[in-house]
């Protein structure tokens, strides 16, 4: 604790009332000035100590956001020497900080001309550490320090030297880190009020003051430039061997940061001008970082946000809660980083991804959870061994984030995070030494253990944005969801029933066409003429080609009816039955190269069979006319699905416009006549289909006149042998 109702002797302090302009306490050293006991002013005129004329400027300087200092000299009732009067003002108390102004080199300190070179040097400065560096350089030149630092607050209290200035004659203290009790809350609260803190070893011992402070004291205390220091930085001056310590709280949006340490062998004595541009420099620095920060915070946003989106689009379009959550690129271990393991449990089920502990540790852990999260939406953990024994569960447990997704913690998310080691150099020992004997002030070294690196606010945000997603959309909507999807599945297969029925019935009829031109031609003939024979000729093979469009259309209802029976297949083995088959449907002898090797694929044998029949028939087709035909059958990877791929069929023919290339999965959609190339444009269309079921995607890479390349993956789950799939 500061020292109660003192002040360091270089200055004096002076309470009035507010309304009478009595005395009312005086520090002791008051008599210093007088002459005489400094309790005989208490009580008297404030026209015993100051001239009319100070006291004219009083309730003008009161109007002022900031007053300004008033030269008092030796005018007055007493002589104050080379002396100015700072005022503070409260609601019945006014309280008078006196002290010398400064008549040196340091006073005619150029404070506008250095505020606006330092602030045109911070603007340019590309990073925090370069600009920290230069507040901590221009800092130690403006006011004769010997080293300053720039001193950064960290979680459970410690702090650490980020940065650093020295001119050599004292020694480097970056990279030390201090613990709580040697800058604790109480030290902080010294600076809430007044940013900047200038002592003096010479200002002990510290002066009292006496009388009836009514409310003055917090100003004592807490807001003059005067006041004491915590009694830790005077045993950290003593034995680090200087004699001036200056100390500027750097606030960022409203938040201590941490603070500027400014040490000086020599004594140095800074007045309250050189005190406020201390403070505008501390202002400065405190807005720079903000900006930074701010700066560092979007962009950590901007790429979180893009992998927040993803994760609930998954989420969303996902058959279940669980394989939402489950998914990958990104996975819920993208979402919080520095995570190693996670675990989730929903329906009943508990599922983990990464290193995580057992199922009976992870469920020892939740259930304390449960108990501890109380009414908070979540619980953030950094040594769970405070609360769970057990060296298996440190190394892969040593930090959670127990994220409930329902009100009543049954469902859950748990991301865990392993002990993070780490050798500290602490610039103080562990144990306070309080009669100094011993120093506390020494480099030691610490292993830090137990510890997961910390869950920071973003982070914290992003879990509480997913809960809330979660929570408050998908799942309230889940089983509105399934019932819609129950009721297109029956739409589906109605339609589905009604296009086979259709497709159906309209083949004999056709059939009638078909053999009625054909008695025509053999029975009439004769009499019809060349003209009536083309004409016939016309009608069949259009029936023809309206049969085949039915039978298109069958096909691709029975690829939407048929169940799929799942087993892994050899690709090699269905590219060359293709190739085999269109050649003899085509009547050709083409080519077709198989880049081996070929993973094997996972589906359904004929419904793979006819994808791969159809992309490699129309490879065959577009390409016919090149000189040299080159169609490869092959597998790469996937650009978006890592450690996955995909499948291809390229080939070097006509090749397809980017405006176009979505068309062609249309149903009858062709970009050619059928003069040039035969075909219904259904082909492609049963191939979506088919990949669609199979939880697969296919895509197009082509452009005109460089052939075209046909990409599709499946995705279907690991089967038991001959499984079936609706």
């Amino acid at each position: 604790m500061p020292a109660d109702n003192k002040i360091q002797s270089y200055a004096h302090v002076v309470v009035l009332d507010a309304a009478s302009l009595r005395v009312r306490a005086v520090s002791d050293n008051v008599q210093d000035i007088t002459g005489g006991d400094a309790g005989a002013v208490l009580g008297e005129p404030a026209t015993s100590l100051f001239s009319q004329t100070i006291l004219d400027e009083l309730p003008i300087n009161r109007a002022r956001r900031v007053p300004l200092p008033q030269r008092i000299g030796s005018g007055g009732p007493v002589d104050w020497g080379q002396r100015q009067l700072i005022p503070f003002f409260y609601d019945e108390t006014i309280v008078l900080e006196i002290e010398p102004y400064l008549q040196n080199e340091l006073g005619s300190l150029d404070r506008e001309v250095a505020l606006n070179d330092i602030t045109e040097d911070l603007l340019e400065a590309d990073d925090l550490d370069e600009l920290l560096d230069l507040v901590c350089r221009k800092l130690a030149g403006y006011l004769r320090f010997n080293r300053v630092i720039a001193y950064q607050f960290e979680e459970e209290g410690d702090g650490i030297v980020r940065n650093e200035y020295t001119d050599g004659e004292l020694p480097s203290l970056l990279g030390l880190r201090f613990r709580p009790f040697d800058f604790p809350e109480e030290g902080y609260k010294l600076h809430e009020r007044e940013t900047v803190l200038n002592f003096s070893i010479s200002a002990f011992p510290f002066v009292s003051v006496r009388g009836d402070l009514d409310g003055g004291e917090q100003a004592v205390n807490y807001h003059l430039g005067c006041r004491t220091p915590y009694p830790a930085f005077e045993r950290f001056m003593v034995e680090s061997h200087f004699k001036t310590l200056l100390s500027i709280a750097i606030v960022v949006d409203g938040k201590p940061w941490g603070m500027l340490f400014g040490h000086a062998i020599p004594e140095t004595k800074l007045d309250y001008q050189l005190r406020t541009f201390a403070h505008l420099i501390g202002t400065l620095t405190g807005q720079n970082i903000a900006y930074r920060l701010l700066a560092e915070l979007r962009q950590r946003l901007l790429t979180s946000d893009v992998i927040r989106s993803r994760l609930r689009e998954r989420i969303a379009s996902a058959p279940s809660m669980m394989e939402g959550l489950l998914g990958e690129d990104p996975s819920l271990l993208d979402y919080l980083p520095d995570t190693t393991g996670v675990a989730i449990y929903i329906e009943d089920q508990l599922t983990t991804l990464g290193a995580t502990p057992s199922e009976d540790q992870i469920l020892q852990v939740v259930r304390g959870a449960q108990s501890a999260v109380g009414t908070q939406d979540y619980l953030a953990i950094t040594k769970l061994g405070e609360h769970f024994s057990g060296e298996e569960l440190r190394k892969s447990a040593a930090g959670i984030l127990f994220l409930p997704l329902n009100a009543s913690r049954t469902e859950w998310i748990v991301w865990f995070r392993p002990e993070h080691v780490e050798e500290i150099l602490y610039g103080s020992t562990a144990d306070d030494h309080p009669d100094g004997e011993i120093a506390r002030y020494v480099p030691v070294v610490e292993s830090r253990r137990g510890y997961a690196i910390p869950w920071t606010a973003p982070q914290l945000r992003a879990a509480t944005e997913l809960q809330t997603f979660v929570r408050d959309v998908v799942m309230e909507r889940y089983t509105h969801l399934r019932r819609v999807n129950e009721q297109l599945k029956t739409a589906y297969a109605e339609m589905e029933d009604f296009s086979y029925m259709v497709s159906h019935d309209l083949r004999a009829p056709l059939r009638g066409i078909d053999g009625f031109a054909e008695i025509l031609l053999e029975d009439y003939g004769t009499g019809i003429g060349e003209g009536g024979k083309e004409l016939i000729h016309t009608i069949q093979y259009n029936a023809a080609r309206m049969n085949q469009f039915i039978a298109d259309i069958l096909e691709l209802s029975r690829v939407g009816r048929a169940k799929l029976i799942v087993n892994e297949l050899d690709v090699p083995r269905l590219v060359e039955e293709a190739v085999k088959e269109v050649n003899q449907q085509m009547g050709l002898n083409a080519t077709v190269h198989i880049d081996r090797p070929l993973p094997s694929i996972r589906g359904d044998r004929e419904q793979l069979a006819v994808v791969f029949r159809q992309l490699i028939s129309n490879a065959i087709k577009y390409s016919a006319l090149q000189a040299d035909p080159q169609i490869n059958v092959g597998f790469r990877p996937h650009p978006h699905r890592r450690q996955q791929g995909e499948f291809y069929v390229s080939d070097n023919g006509i090749g397809i416009a980017p405006q176009h290339q979505q068309r062609v999965f249309g149903m009858f959609n062709r970009l050619v006549t059928q003069e040039e190339y035969a075909g219904n444009g259904v082909g492609l269309a049963i191939v979506r289909r088919i990949v669609k079921r199979h939880h697969g995607e296919v895509r197009i890479e082509s452009s005109p006149g460089r052939g075209t390349t046909l990409l599709f993956y499946t995705d279907l789950p690991a089967p038991a042998v001959g499984q079936t799939f609706q």
